[in-house]
């Protein structure tokens, strides 16, 4: 009987609904026919979802007409537009159906359907990994038309396990397609994740990681191909597998990676791989991470014979050629023999370099070993660069290895650059001729420390050792004493190139010339003539050369240190171009006059006519000139000098030598000018020149001007003015002695500044001023002068030794006396000729270079020599000191015009220390008060912050007068001074300039605040400079002690402009612009700089602090108010009254004021404050009287009936309700009180009130009435806001027992009403009321209700009530004592709302009663405890059809947690009780019934849900309750099998059909499936594996049902499909396993021996097992047989599979082969092997028919041999070769032993091999399985057995006897032991032969079925 609304709703559709033929509709009409067939259950009442999933739509599907097609859509539409939801059982049918149209439906004629469970959800992220044309998606149309419910059924959406198998397949199956899109497709596979995991079975999962479809990248490449995922890796490990695996592009999960194997350790076979491509492809990441990969593995030796360890030059080495980092090779490098681990490298494997043994350092065996691999790659021992390079460093690491005491295995290079042994070796002069010359000299690259340290033997030592002589040179007028290449070689190394300029300026000076010129001789138009010169070598110096002239004549002098070369002289170094002398040796130097060389050879002299006068004709030329040859070539005359200097270069050398050429002049006596020109120039222009001008020729005076000029071609020019100072030195102090060749010359000091340059003055630096030894050296003085003296310097005129060390030296001494003594007094004297010349520019020029504190520079030197020596008491009345000029006319004087500044004719007035005053400020100050300072200060000098400073520094500041505030102090105590300061102040031009000046001399005068001292304090007290507001100077002065108040009279009020306006009190209060204040603080007003201004002003700090003067405090304002008329004070026009400024500036100050106190704002009294600030009766106050302001003390507020006017207008009307209260000015009070009393909610303020209303309730008595809010003059609101501030005043102090009597007697609270209604509210007193907080607990029946007042008043106040007394009733106390009592036993409707209302103020308050007060759905009280949950879907579903009895009243259900909390049971509470009354229930209702429908079914479903888990609740449940629930049948059996392999879903069907219910004994585990599916349902929702263990049985099948299982498979192996193979062998193993795990039960089942149920097949793999193997597969218990190695007549051996289940198939009698134990056999003594080589040697011969004197014949072939090796090895052979036949010289040497039939010649190969090698290559059983290979193998050996017993080779005999036995297994049959027994014994075999004995002893049934097999 469908229900009404759905079956007219189905008649109602478009396309009419066939009706099922077994079912008929029927819809009773009338009441009466209702009532029958719901009364007796006369018909099946069915819901719509039920009608149509369970028989419209099943049918529509049995039917195949095409027309039935429009009309499933339709029904199909309607049940899913219909909003059904149908039960779990329901959608399961729902999912199975072919119902829902296929995307690829052509048209409503064509429809195709497919069932839901094969349907995938298009917006699902598993759409994405189909292709479009894969069609499995639902018709768009329909999928968005009922997509909510499609995936409310179960549409696909997420992936499974099938499903990824089925993807993986489908994707290998698409080679054809592009694999760009298959790989976007596979990453969408691995985005998704499944529901609980992947789990595949064995097989499928093999399947899976085999299958061919991961689209990857191989090799490094970007080529896609498909491969399986065991040949690929994921990107991250693309480094460990790219060059050989194929790697996907993206990570994977790891779960992913679990699923392809990829969590698997990569074999190290692929990593060995990997390594090899990656080192051959120089990648060195790849490298890095296979090696990290590699060293997690326990064995990776085998990386000692790779290259794979990165060097520090980046290449890969064997392990054997590293050390660790910061080894030896660090700083001596042997690469590339051997290197270091890059450190990188080192730190990324520290384990792998551990383990490889790389070591920390080298050794000496180390070095021997890289010596050996440099002379393998050397020819005759020779070094090439390179390896010269490492061998010299080879050298270096050995003399410092441990083992450098005996170094005789390393040999030395010589100067060939030959390895020869250190002994052959020696070391010395090279340039010796004789025998000596013969001798082998070490390598002049190795170093006289090595060669100390590797004790050679010097090459004299060697030639005296030996006896042998060599040759001295004879001498020549101009020989030098040293070699010349070796002394000009070093004195280039020396020298610059360019301070050959100096040596010749200096030389021309000496001689006594004015001038020097240097011509380049560039040759433009080729060399000069060459046919007559005095040599025929000295044609190649005719070309370009530099001339240097000097108008001075060469004297004999100079001609002598010609002979003196290596002290210094100029000639031939080489010697091999002038005239020979009488030795046949080639001369240095010759000296020719004029007259020869010019009839002579003319063209010598060609180069130099023309030049500075000299002409060939001269026989005498009154000057000098040089010619200095250029190199034409890039050879050298020099050897190890390669610099090429030509014109260009000597051009440019010239060039660079025009700066110093500027300064050179300046100390020269003689020299004046230096020129530099081209020859043949066309203008005979100089390209520069230099001049000096001095005011009085050569130094005759200390002191004089000189002037430098200097000229350049490009127009440069510069003219620069020194002052030069050069003092002789007469004599030096005891000890001290001029070192060196110029002792005999003149010794003097001097010094030059600068002074002018190009015409203005000229600001020296240090670091420009040079020190010059008479020409300039390359050493900066660091002063601001230029500094010169006699110093003794190095040969190279670089440096000037005179630093104090260890080693001291006369040059040393000498150097620092100049330095220390002689040019630090001279300075002092050059400052003194200075000052009145220069004036203040002379302070420039004073030692003060940041350098002095460097104490190895000269500058530091001088500095600190100078400043200690002008502390000296002798020097303070020296005239130092140049004073300042003024800024401004003298009084009364008239200006005239002068020159510039700077050019002015003057000289400077100058002072000493003693009489000068300095001025030490800051330069600001200083230029500012300058003019008031020249009228106080006559001799003011001014010296830069930097020389004050360095006087400082040197305590001469100690010594002189500065402005310093205790010498300005000083000044202006004086009323002279103090008059000119008054009248300088009063010459300004306005306020602020005077105010800038105060300040300006208040900063100097007072000390620093920091850090000010008694007499810094003392010596300015009492000076008059402060400036005050009547123009007057205010005299300061200071306190000893701070505690110390000041005298009134003498006080000083720092005033603001606000305070100057206010109170307008000039003779106490200090200018106000003095100080300004910026953000509220005071800074300086004075633009000093940066550094002066500061948030804080010291200045300030200091006189507030310490003396008279300070800021107006908050305690001087009653000062300034005495003469003040609040009422009557003015201000400026338009601004606020004066006693609201007054406020606005009071009130900042005191909350100060607190703060300094430690008061808080709202805690201070305000009474006790306006006393301690004296204004407690100063007229400040003020409150409005009817528009007018009365004005009162702050006494007489305190005294009176005040209030402050509150903020809110409620309140304002309240009060003025109260007319005797009057309301003061909020704003003109102090701010404490109005932040304490701002409102009446403030305790003070209602205190206030309190208190008027206490006045106004005083009776004329003195008594007060008895109610204080009776009086009806308050109105409504007005009870409301005074119970409002009641509250307020009461619960926020706790201590207001002064008003409580009077609060608690307010009748200012409304009484409770049960009924609500208009009329007026009665109030009553706090004094006796009853409270109850919760309106829900006042019902009805409540007593005494009019002494509880107003629940909704309560709630709003309750801790002002119980302040006042009042206790809030407790809900607890409420419901026993006033609600309770009075409960009726049923509530009527119109009561349940109020009672409702109660049980949620109980739960609301947490009380718990075990009472009877739960309504069940009558109305009835009943126990909670008594109850089901209602919520509780189970529950629901047991008791639906007696919810009235089981469940609340509908209205109390909402309460669900609060009745639970009183006893309601509940699912996670359940009892035993509970659940079985649930399943009886349960199983009442199903069993009354023919059939379920859906929501029986559906119920039912929620009751067994339970069950799914195990829960903690269950596990006391007794043995009992769980029969019971076992045998209870309401479960429904599944027929949802697609998932299931095909071969299973016809029976589990059939077995379904026969269990529509069933409990949970009666169906199959989910655990037990494999071994039950084909007799026992599967349960639709199976309870948890856990439950079976509770049950009777313990749930585990009886072994009838699993054998009858068994016996089911049996029946359909040959309906099993190929892909189903695996699945059905695991269905069978599963049997096997459970059966044998029940021996005892599966003996006992009858004719279980005989039944054919055993697979015997040859494989444990599946997947190699097929279904045609089954054909034949099957047998007996009785038929089988273990350990048999074939089949025989009457038995099979069992095959592999059935192997594990070996205890069973015994258990049922099936048969074992027995294997006897192989015989004990002594160890063989294993003979020492030849040498391996020599075997392979000794074999290769005999292969090719070497030394071979004997050959066997056998079966037409012949072996050699050889008669040693076969007589060593064989008995037989022995004895032939030795006897008569083996020495008769006509023995054949080829021997027949082909003669015996038995012997092969297979068999004589091995003996011969075994006679060579002593070894036997035995032959290889590949397959046991092959009898027909077992036999050869077999035969092989008992044929080798028997040829070597009749051979006579022991050896091999027993060799070849235990490989028998050790193979026997394999051998031994029962169809052929007895043969083999008889070969074996034939072959003297008697250990094999007695084990195949004992094997056919123990088998001999098996033998005798053998037997009749044969004779079959």
């Amino acid at each position: 009987m469908p229900e009404e609304e759905s079956l007219a709703d189905i008649r109602s559709l478009s396309s009419p609904v066939p009706t099922p033929p077994d079912m008929i509709f029927y819809r009773p009409a009338p009441l009466h026919e209702l009532y029958l067939v719901e009364t007796y259950a006369l018909l099946e009442k069915m819901s719509s979802d039920e009608l149509i999933f369970l028989h419209l739509l099943p049918f529509l599907e049995s039917k195949e007409d095409a027309r039935m097609a429009e009309v499933k859509l339709t029904l199909v539409d309607y049940a899913l537009d219909s909003g059904l939801h149908p039960l779990d059982s329901l959608k399961a049918r729902f999912r199975k159906l072919d119902l829902i149209p296929k995307a690829s439906t052509p048209s409503i004629k064509g429809l195709e359907f497919r069932c839901l469970a094969d349907t995938i959800d298009p917006d699902s992220s598993l759409a994405a990994i189909f292709f479009k044309d894969e069609d499995i998606f639902p018709e768009p149309k329909f999928f968005k038309r009922h997509s909510i419910m499609l995936s409310a059924c179960g549409i696909v959406r997420q992936m499974t396990p099938h499903m990824l198998l089925e993807r993986a397949r489908s994707f290998a199956r698409s080679p054809n397609r592009d694999l760009t899109e298959i790989r976007s497709k596979v990453e969408q596979t691995f985005a998704l994740t499944i529901p609980g995991g992947i789990d595949l079975p064995t097989a499928a999962l093999r399947e899976f990681r085999n299958l061919k479809w991961l689209p990857v990248s191989k090799f490094s490449s970007n080529e896609l191909q498909l491969m399986s995922p065991i040949n690929c890796r994921a990107a991250d490990e693309k480094n460990l597998v790219d060059l050989v695996l194929g790697v996907f592009h993206v990570n994977v999960t790891q779960e992913w990676k679990q699923l392809l194997g990829w969590d698997q350790r990569i074999d190290k076979k692929v990593l060995s791989q990997q390594l090899d491509k990656a080192l051959a492809k120089r990648m060195g990441h790849h490298v890095d991470s296979v090696l990290t990969e590699l060293s997690k593995f326990d064995d990776y030796s085998f990386l000692r014979q790779v290259s794979c360890i990165r060097s520090t030059r980046g290449e890969y080495l064997l392990p054997e050629r590293l050390l660790l980092p910061k080894s030896l090779l660090s700083r001596y490098p042997l690469a590339p023999y051997m290197d270091e681990v890059e450190p990188s490298f080192a730190q990324r494997h520290p384990r792998l370099l551990t383990a490889l043994g790389i070591r920390e350092d080298l050794t000496y065996a180390d070095v021997l070993s890289i010596q050996g691999r440099i002379l393998e790659t050397t020819q005759s021992n020779q070094l090439s660069d390179e390896n010269l390079k490492v061998f010299l460093t080879l050298l270096e690491v050995a003399i410092r290895l441990e083992h450098s005491n005996n170094l005789s295995a390393l040999m030395i290079p010589d100067t060939e650059r030959k390895l020869r042994p250190r002994t052959d070796i020696v070391h010395g002069e090279r340039k010796v001729t004789g025998e000596i010359a013969t001798f082998n000299f070490v390598h002049p690259q190795i170093s006289p420390y090595l060669v100390q340290h590797l004790d050679l033997e010097k090459s004299f030592a060697r030639a005296t050792r030996l006896g042998i002589d060599f040759e001295d040179e004879d001498d020549d007028e101009y020989t030098p004493h040293e070699k010349l290449t070796t002394i000009i070689s070093d004195t280039l190394d020396r020298y610059p190139i360019n301070s050959t300029f100096g040596e010749f300026l200096a030389n021309a000076n000496d001689c006594g010339a004015t001038r020097i010129s240097w011509i380049l001789d560039e040759c433009a138009d080729g060399p000069h003539a060459s046919s007559t010169l005095l040599t025929e070598e000295l044609k190649d110096f005719q070309g370009s050369a530099l001339f240097v002239h000097n108008n001075q004549v060469f004297e004999e002098k100079d001609f002598r240190g010609f002979k003196e070369i290596g002290h210094g002289g100029k000639i031939d170094p080489q010697q091999n171009l002038l005239p020979r002398n009488k030795h046949w040796k080639r001369k240095a130097g010759v000296r020719v006059p004029l007259a020869t060389a010019r009839r002579l050879f003319p063209d010598q002299l060609r180069p130099f006519h023309g030049l500075e006068g000299f002409s060939m004709e001269l026989d005498c030329y009154n000057g000098t000139l040089f010619r200095l040859p250029l190199r034409n070539t890039e050879q050298t005359l020099l050897k190890g000098t390669s610099a090429k200097i030509d014109a260009k270069t000597t051009r440019i050398l010239l060039e660079e030598y025009y700066s110093d050429a500027q300064i050179s002049l300046l100390f020269l006596s003689n020299v004046n000018e230096i020129v530099f020109r081209v020859r043949d120039q066309a203008d005979g222009a100089a390209v520069w020149r230099v001049q000096a001008q001095r005011a009085s020729g050569p130094f005759k005076e200390v002191f004089e001007n000189v002037s430098i000029e200097s000229v350049h071609e490009s127009g440069r020019s510069h003219r620069t003015t020194w002052r030069v100072g050069r003092q002789t030195i007469d004599e030096a102090p005891e000890g001290i002695q001029k070192p060196g060749q110029g002792a005999d010359k003149v010794t003097e000091c001097g010094l030059a500044a600068c002074v002018e340059k190009n015409g203005l003055p000229h600001v020296p630096l240090g670091m420009e001023q040079r020190v010059f030894c008479t020409l300039p050296t390359s050493s900066s003085s660091g002063l601001p002068v230029s500094v010169h003296a006699s110093f003794a310097i190095t040969g190279d005129r670089k440096s000037i030794p005179f630093e104090d060390s260890e080693r001291e030296t006369p040059v040393k001494k000498w150097n620092r006396w100049l330095l220390k003594e002689c040019i630090p007094e001279f300075y002092i004297e050059f400052l003194k000729d200075g000052a009145p010349r220069l004036g203040q520019k002379c302070f420039d020029f004073w030692p003060s270079l940041v350098m002095s504190t460097i104490d190895r520079s000269i500058g530091g030197l001088v500095y600190k020599a100078f400043w200690a020596l002008l502390a000296r008491p002798e020097y303070e009345s020296y005239q130092l000191y140049p004073l300042v000029d003024s800024l401004e006319p003298a009084q009364g004087s008239t200006p005239l015009k002068t020159r510039a500044r700077g050019n002015a004719r003057k000289v400077y007035k100058v002072a000493s220390l003693k009489s000068a005053q300095f001025d030490v400020l800051h330069r600001t100050v200083s230029r500012k008060l300058r003019p008031l300072f020249s009228r106080l200060c006559p001799n003011l000098v001014q010296p830069s912050a930097t020389i004050w400073r360095c006087m400082a520094d040197a305590k001469i500041d100690q010594q002189a007068t500065a402005l310093v505030p205790a010498y300005l102090g000083i000044l202006f105590k004086d009323p002279a001074n103090c008059s000119i300061l008054e009248d300088y102040v009063r010459s300004l031009r306005d306020e602020s300039e005077r105010d800038e000046v105060a300040e300006m001399l208040l900063r100097i005068v007072i000390p620093d605040a920091s850090i000010p001292s008694k007499h810094s304090i003392d010596s300015i007290h009492g000076c008059r400079i402060v400036p005050k507001l009547d123009h007057t100077l205010g005299t300061i002065r200071f306190r000893k002690e701070k505690s110390n108040p000041f005298p009134h009279r003498d006080l000083l009020f720092l005033s603001t402009d606000r305070e100057v306006e206010l109170f307008r009190n000039a003779d106490l209060m200090i200018r106000p612009n003095l100080f300004r204040k910026v953000d509220g603080k005071i800074t300086s007003s004075v633009g000093l700089s940066a550094g002066v201004k500061a948030l804080r002003n010291p200045l300030r700090d200091l006189l507030i602090e310490l003396s008279n003067i300070r800021e107006v405090g908050i305690g001087d304002v009653h000062r300034f108010l005495d003469h003040v008329d609040p009422s009557s004070a003015l201000v400026s026009p338009g601004a606020p009254d004066w006693i609201t400024q007054f406020w606005s500036y009071l009130n900042p100050r005191l909350t100060t004021f607190l703060s300094e106190e430690g008061l808080e704002l709202s805690s201070a009294p305000t009474s006790d404050l306006m006393g301690r600030l004296k204004l407690a009766d100063t007229r400040i106050y003020r409150y409005d009287d009817n528009g007018s302001w009365v004005y009162i003390t702050p006494s007489q507020f305190e005294a009176g009936p005040y209030v402050l006017l509150p903020p809110e207008e409620k309140q304002i009307e309240l009060c003025k309700e109260l007319p005797e209260v009057k309301l003061l000015d909020p704003h003109c009070v102090p701010l404490q009180l109005r932040h304490r009393e701002s409102t009446l909610k403030d305790r003070g303020a209602f205190s206030r009130l309190l208190r008027a209303l206490g006045r106004i309730t005083v009776q004329p008595d003195g008594s007060r009435t008895k109610d204080l809010s009776l009086k009806q003059q308050m109105k409504a609101g007005s009870y409301k806001l005074l119970r409002d501030l009641v509250a307020v005043f009461v619960n926020n102090d706790d201590d207001a027992t002064e008003y409580k009597k009077i609060l608690r007697s307010m009748k200012i609270w409304p009484q409770y009403h049960p009924s609500v209604s208009t009329a007026a509210i009665t109030c009553i007193a706090a004094d006796g009321a009853l409270l109850c907080s919760t309106q829900a607990m006042l019902v009805p029946w409540i007593q005494n209700s009019d002494r509880f007042i107003d629940p909704s008043v309560v709630a709003g106040y309750p801790k002002t009530l119980k302040m006042l007394g009042c206790t809030v009733m407790k809900v607890a106390t409420a419901w026993e004592e006033y609600v309770r009592p009075g409960l009726p036993v049923q509530f009527a409707s119109d009561q349940l709302w109020r009672y409702l209302q109660c049980v949620q103020c109980l739960e609301h308050h947490g009380y718990n009663s075990t009472s009877v007060m739960a309504p069940n759905g009558y109305g009835w009280l009943c126990s909670p405890s008594m109850l089901f949950d209602h919520d509780d879907t189970m529950f629901k579903a047991a008791f639906r059809k007696s919810e009235e009895s089981h469940f609340l009243h509908p209205d109390f259900r909402s309460k669900r947690k609060y009745w639970i909390s009183l006893g309601l049971r509940t699912k996670s509470s359940i009892r035993s009780a509970d659940f079985v009354e649930c399943v009886s229930m349960m199983g009442q209702r199903l069993a009354g019934k023919p059939s379920q429908g859906a929501e029986d079914v559906q119920d039912a479903g929620e009751v067994t849900a339970y069950l799914r888990h195990l829960h903690p609740d269950t596990q006391s449940w007794p043995g009992s309750a769980w029969t019971a629930i076992a045998q209870a049948k309401i479960y429904r059996a599944t027929r949802n099998i697609s998932s299931q392999p095909s071969y299973r879903r016809a029976q589990m069907l059939y077995v379904a059909s026969k269990h529509e219910l069933c409990s949970i004994t009666s169906a199959a585990p989910t655990n037990h499936l494999r071994i039950l599916w084909s007799q026992r349902p599967l349960l639709a929702d199976p309870p948890a594996s856990a439950i079976y263990p509770k049950l009777l049985d313990g749930g585990r099948p009886s072994i009838p049902l699993v054998y009858n299982h068994l016996q089911f498979l049996v029946s359909i192996r040959n309906d099993i499909d190929g892909a189903d193979v695996s699945e059905y062998l695991e269905d069978i193993r599963a049997t096997y396993s459970y059966m044998q795990d029940h021996r005892q039960e599966s003996v006992a089942i009858p004719a279980i021996r005989e039944a054919k149920i055993w697979m015997n097949l040859h494989s444990t793999d599946l997947s190699s097992i097929s279904a045609a193997h089954f054909e034949n597969a099957l047998r007996s218990v009785k038929s089988l047989c273990f350990n048999a190695p074939l089949d025989t007549h009457a038995m099979e051996r069992a095959k592999n599979f059935l192997v594990p289940y070996e205890s069973l198939l015994r258990a049922l009698g099936c048969h074992t082969m027995v294997r006897p134990d192989r015989p004990a056999m002594a160890p063989r003594n294993k003979q020492q092997r030849p040498m391996d080589s020599i075997l392979t040697a000794i074999r290769a011969m005999r292969e090719e028919g070497q030394l071979t004197d004997v050959i066997f014949e056998v079966e037409g072939e012949q072996v050699p041999a050889n008669r040693n090796f076969m007589a060593a090895a064989s008995g037989l052979w022995r004895t032939r070769f030795l006897g008569p036949w083996g020495r008769d010289p006509g023995a054949q040497p080829v021997i027949d032993v082909g003669a015996d039939p038995e012997m092969k010649l297979k068999t004589v190969r091995y003996m011969v091999d075994f006679a060579y090698t002593g070894e036997v290559q035995w032959p290889w059983l590949r397959n046991k399985e092959d009898v027909r290979e077992v036999a050869d193998v077999l035969d092989d050996l008992l044929d080798l057995l028997k040829g070597a017993d009749e051979w006579d080779m022991a050896t091999l005999h027993d060799l070849t006897e235990r490989q028998l036995l050790n193979q026997s297994d394999d051998f031994v049959r029962p169809d052929n032991v007895e043969d083999v027994r008889d070969l074996a014994t034939e072959a003297n075999g008697q250990r094999f032969a007695r084990h195949c004995e004992a094997f056919r002893k123990a088998n001999e049934k098996f033998v005798e079925d053998c037997k009749a097999m044969k004779v079959e």
